[in-house]
């Protein structure tokens, strides 16, 4: 058992440094080697690195054990963060998790970006900056409301719920934007919908005209 502990422990310690490493160079070269064509495309990527980079110095501090007991699960910090307190430890985890979904939502941005570009100018790194801060809320909003630890019962059952639904629509969006900014799939898609249309139109004919007979007798 503490075998397996030590080489987690070691497995969380080498990944986290890898990746503040490599995040961390690839923040130096885009702030200070971004050719000028790509300086609003390079916004997004910058906001990667630094969403990457902190998830990865928060996982090396919390670095997380999950126990399944039962129909529950028990968090378990075995990172430094235990020297701290268990609310640091919590409250570091939730900031993790806001930086995840952060992270998806960037994504969708990204597609966003790239789509727009192929009809239309690039728009100027101000407003990419200023979209990015609005996608940043929801993000914002789930980091807040786990600030409630002590909140009474009756609160933090309503937030229990709250912030595992508001999980699932990332996984929710993720698929669309794929279908919508990928002009193939778009295409597909739309193929579909007209098949399912005609086919449904098809089949309705028939079933009011015999509706129809019927009334007449």
């Amino acid at each position: 058992m503490e075998n397996s502990k030590t080489f987690f422990m070691s497995l969380h310690t080498i990944l986290a440094g890898c990746g503040c490493i490599f995040n961390s160079l690839l923040i130096y070269v885009i702030v200070f080697h971004s050719p000028i064509i790509i300086r609003t495309y390079a916004a997004l990527i910058l906001n990667f690195a630094v969403t990457d980079l902190l998830t990865c110095i928060v996982d090396f501090f919390v670095q997380l054990r999950l126990v399944p007991i039962g129909w529950s699960v028990v968090y378990i910090a075995n990172g430094p963060c235990r020297f701290f307190g268990h609310s640091v430890c919590f409250m570091s985890h939730n900031f993790m998790l806001h930086l995840l979904t952060h992270g998806y939502y960037s994504l969708l941005l990204s597609f966003s970006y790239r789509y727009y570009i192929l009809l239309r100018m690039a728009p100027r790194r101000r407003k990419v900056l200023i979209v990015l801060s609005i996608l940043y809320l929801p993000s914002f909003i789930q980091l807040i409301s786990t600030f409630s630890i002590e909140s009474p019962p009756e609160e933090m059952l309503t937030l229990e719920y709250t912030t595992t639904a508001a999980m699932v629509v990332i996984p929710v969006l993720t698929p669309i934007a794929s279908l919508y900014f990928v002009e193939p799939y778009r295409r597909k898609v739309r193929f579909m919908l007209r098949i399912t249309s005609a086919f449904s139109q098809t089949h309705s004919l028939p079933v009011s005209t015999t509706f129809s007979t019927q009334q007449t007798f």
